[in-house]
């Protein structure tokens, strides 16, 4: 499914993922203070964990682990911000298990 996508979509679906994640990494570090990583580490991490989570559910999509009917915006909207979420608390998780 995202192999079909236009370069126009692309760019939509990397701006705001960025956008977003900036300003959730922003909030994260005014809350988390020592433990986060930054507010552009906290977003390289968001980013990170929120493309992950768009390709893991394309890849469930395109070889029928899930039916099609999950395929709706909000579904890709929560695989985004659940994976970036969780990215970014085990990363913290970890780093403060390490100290």
């Amino acid at each position: 499914m995202l192999v079909q996508l236009e370069l126009s979509s692309w760019l939509v679906i990397i701006t705001l993922i960025l956008f977003l994640s900036f300003w959730i990494g922003f909030l994260a570090d005014a809350v988390m203070e020592r433990l986060s990583f930054g507010i552009f580490g906290n977003m390289v991490v968001i980013t990170a964990g929120a493309f992950s989570g768009i390709f893991v559910l394309d890849y469930c999509l395109t070889h029928y682990i899930l039916p099609q009917r999950f395929s709706n915006p909000y579904m890709w909207f929560l695989a985004a911000v659940t994976a970036g979420t969780f990215a970014l608390l085990g990363t913290t998780a970890l780093k403060s298990a390490t100290r």
